[in-house]
């Protein structure tokens, strides 16, 4: 048997390995081009991209926060609507009470103009005029002495407790005052200590010292 093969044979079996070669190197390259095209459909639904359940899911999420950020607005909408309802009915509190604050300033002052001793302050330790207690008694409905010093005539030091601040005090209080309650000075004045001492949880004596000491 001859060395070599045959040139013939040779050139049969080269040529038909270069073409078996270049098939595989073109199907190798077929396939990487075309893999995706090919993959299986399970494939990419787990490798490849999300599947329906999770497309599904992050839908539902998505509504879920639109839900919420719906009913945020809405709850901010409401507050908004709230305060400036409370704004309003705000304005309107102040300019009553600056409307009654006049009226109550134009009636003291034709008070003081009617009677001379009116346009006095009613207590030399507190600043309230006279013309101020006869106006509560008139317009204001205060019914009892402690009505009048404690609840008309407020101060941030309550009445004055010296005897004859309050004297005087009830001498005009019985002269215009429109119920028949507290005509008596001692009991009306008993009264508007044990109401002062009540609210004052016991300070009452601490008071009426500051209230007579010299000024």
């Amino acid at each position: 048997m001859p060395a070599t093969l045959p040139s013939r044979f040779a050139g049969a079996v080269g040529g038909r390995l270069a073409r078996a070669t270049c098939a595989a190197a073109l199907g190798m390259g077929a396939l990487g081009m075309g893999v995706l095209a090919c993959t299986p459909p399970a494939f990419a639904d787990h490798g490849g991209g999300p599947s329906a359940g999770q497309v599904a899911a992050s839908k539902a999420r998505v509504a879920r926060l639109e839900r919420k950020v719906a009913a945020a607005a809405d709850a901010v909408s409401r507050a908004q609507q709230s305060l400036e309802a409370a704004r309003t009915a705000a304005e309107v509190a102040v300019e009553a009470f600056d409307k009654a604050r006049v009226q109550q300033a134009a009636s003291v002052h034709a008070l003081s103009q009617e009677d001379a001793a009116w346009g006095r302050p009613l207590c030399p330790h507190r600043p309230f005029l006279a013309a101020e207690a006869v106006h509560a008694l008139r317009a204001q409905g205060a019914v009892t002495f402690a009505d009048l010093l404690l609840r008309r005539l407020v101060h941030s030091q309550g009445p004055c407790l010296d005897d004859e601040c309050l004297q005087r005090a009830h001498a005009l209080f019985v002269q215009q005052r429109r119920w028949p309650a507290d005509g008596e000075y001692a009991p009306a004045a008993a009264a508007l200590r044990q109401e002062v001492d009540r609210l004052s949880g016991g300070l009452v004596p601490a008071a009426v010292a500051f209230d007579r000491a010299p000024r």
